[in-house]
């Protein structure tokens, strides 16, 4: 797969010691990366420099961002002061601290919210402080945003990693994707204050919690503020197709060095880069480079202005996104993917080759990260070294150090950093040079016809039968596509203009069915970040099952009408994707 002398020569020029003295760099010289800020700034200016200097002209771009400048978090309980951390774009607390009944919620989904509730006798946790646990799902914006709609007056959330951690957390809590517009302001911006508190204080905590809920106070250190930030972008233009390939990660961070999170993921991308300008004029597709900020303290900024901004580009040319963050941790032991299923068979042959017998895990991609494209239907690959499941029960998905001042570069593996260059530069070769692009339908239009079929047969009479048989009508044409991709796929050659037109039918497919995997708002909405229903195979239509399992009344009667909406939605999709479908069988045959 990578004899062609220039794949050889790429994957052989990447060097892990030059990413290792960029990271060095950034973490000495410009820590404490806040979007907003001066050194937000200046790591903007940063990388765009670098970027010109490899020949991928760099270019800063300013926009404006709703983001967050946290100070100190305190809970007082029973005459104790538990000192922590603020969380990004929490509400401040009122004058004296936010007072409330302490109550342990878990995970803090909305299951374990309601279960609190009973326990107390109340019908929702309205005047409550909650405890929850950064350990589990949900994330912490939904987590914020859960509370919030269950009347709570406070957030507390404990730290992940092993029980006596004293690592202070930090993180944001806005579930708005983006800047926030009036629509979502409310219901996805907090308006209650929250903080985060070590392991070891939340272990603690949770013991007290166990047989009473006390009243408890907290108090809210924070600025939330309109301000300019800055995104850095550069291309890398082939010459040959208006197609190219994105390729993203975040360059602000918390406060300190934040090695992993994300200078090691910068210099990733600077150094592919690097590497890639000289052979320009091999390349099929372009690359174009985003260094994104307002990921930690605005929730995901820069990648989703950019989704707006450069929405008709986008939508015309962008062939997949790959996402670098956090690459390189020590003590990971296995290599984790997370991509759409059109492309999961791609990435996983060059896995096949590049990772040297390493175990692995696949999951669908998730709206996570900078996942800003999903709703253009532009698919996605997520991928870094991770823990197994006994070390995240241990540690935490990311390690102990994730979010926290101890993220520093003793927590970076060089070896495995240059791993993961491999792998992403072998992933961005072949999607680059491969005349067809590598998509395959048929894994995404059988999680599509089995989620439909597990469907209750006409809900409060909403039309599951005939979604159901479109469905499967789709899922036999994306059967025959498939096949016939390989076939042309493996030709000797293929034409430049019937390549581009199998290609632009291939984009219009993926385009309808990526949304729908991955989605609730669609193509032209941002979900809240770590919204629960985007963990349903179709996410709009996650609640069509238990329906009429809700409450009899208003509550029903807004679900229905919101779910037969998200109905026709799939459907169009669906009859949309077949059309395609058909188009491309004819200029495959």
């Amino acid at each position: 797969m990578f004899s062609d002398p220039v794949a050889k020569e790429i994957l052989g020029a990447l060097s892990a010691e030059r990413v290792r003295r960029t990271v060095e760099t950034i973490t000495e010289n410009i820590p404490t990366r806040l979007a907003g800020s001066e050194n937000g700034r200046r790591m903007a200016e940063f990388t765009a420099r670098v970027l010109t200097e490899v020949g991928a002209a760099g270019r800063v771009v300013n926009l404006p961002g709703l983001v967050s400048f946290p100070g100190e978090g305190r809970l007082k309980l029973d005459g104790e002061i538990f000192t922590g951390s603020t969380l990004g774009q929490s509400a401040p607390s009122i004058p004296g601290g936010t007072a409330g009944r302490l109550v342990d919620v878990g995970p803090g989904d909305a299951r374990a919210l309601a279960e609190a509730a009973r326990r107390l006798g109340q019908e929702d946790l309205t005047g409550c402080l909650l405890l929850s646990d950064l350990a589990s799902h949900p994330p912490r914006q939904e987590k914020l945003r859960l509370a919030q709609a269950a009347g709570a007056v406070g957030c507390v959330m404990m730290n992940f990693g092993p029980d006596d951690g004293t690592a202070i957390p930090f993180g944001s809590v806005k579930a708005a994707w983006g800047n926030p517009e009036a629509g979502n302001y409310a219901a996805e911006v907090p308006s209650i204050p929250a903080i985060g508190l070590s392991r070891r204080d939340g272990t603690a905590l949770r013991v007290q919690l166990a047989s009473n809920a006390p009243e408890g106070r907290i108090e809210a250190e924070v600025e939330n503020d309109w301000r300019e930030i800055q995104i850095t972008l550069g291309e890398i233009a082939s010459g040959q197709a208006s197609e190219f390939v994105l390729v993203g990660g975040h360059q602000d961070s918390w406060f300190g060095p934040q090695a992993t999170d994300n200078a090691a993921g910068t210099a990733c991308i600077l150094e592919i880069a690097r590497v890639f300008a000289p052979h320009s004029d091999r390349l099929l597709r372009g690359l174009v480079f985003g260094c994104w900020q307002g990921h930690e303290t605005g929730t995901m900024i820069g990648s989703s202005w950019i989704a707006d901004q450069e929405w008709d580009r986008l939508s015309r040319g962008a062939v997949a996104y790959l996402q670098i963050d956090e690459p390189g941790c020590v003590g990971t032991t296995r290599w984790d993917v997370s991509s759409n299923a059109e492309l999961r068979a791609f990435h996983e042959e060059i896995e096949d080759e590049l990772l040297d017998g390493r175990a692995r895990i696949w999951r669908k991609a998730a709206k996570m990260g900078d996942a800003s494209f999903l709703g253009l239907g532009i698919p996605m690959i997520a991928a870094q070294g991770g823990f197994t499941d006994e070390e995240i029960a241990k540690a935490g998905s990311r390690g102990w150090w994730h979010h926290s001042v101890h993220n520093t570069i003793d927590k970076l593996d060089w070896d495995e950093v240059a791993l993961h260059l491999r792998l992403y530069a072998g992933y961005l070769w072949r999607l680059c040079t491969v005349p067809i692009l590598p998509y395959r339908f048929a894994p995404a239009a059988a999680a599509l016809t089995e989620a439909i079929d597990t469907l209750p047969d006409a809900p409060m009479g909403i039309d599951t039968r005939r979604l159901g048989q479109a469905a499967w009508h789709l899922a036999g044409l994306l059967g025959r596509v498939d096949a016939r991709l390989a076939a042309v796929g493996k030709s000797a050659a293929v034409a430049d203009n019937r390549a581009a037109k199998i290609n632009d039918l291939v984009r219009h497919i993926a385009r309808e069915l990526v949304p729908l995997s991955t989605t609730v708002a669609g193509r032209y909405g941002q979900d809240p970040y770590g919204y629960s229903p985007l963990a349903a195979p179709i996410p709009a239509i996650a609640g069509l099952a238990e329906l009429e399992a809700i409450a009899e009344g208003e509550p029903r009667l807004l679900a229905l009408t919101r779910l037969r909406r998200a109905r026709n939605r799939v459907a169009d999709a669906v009859s949309e994707a077949a059309f395609f479908a058909e188009l491309l069988l004819g200029e495959l045959d």
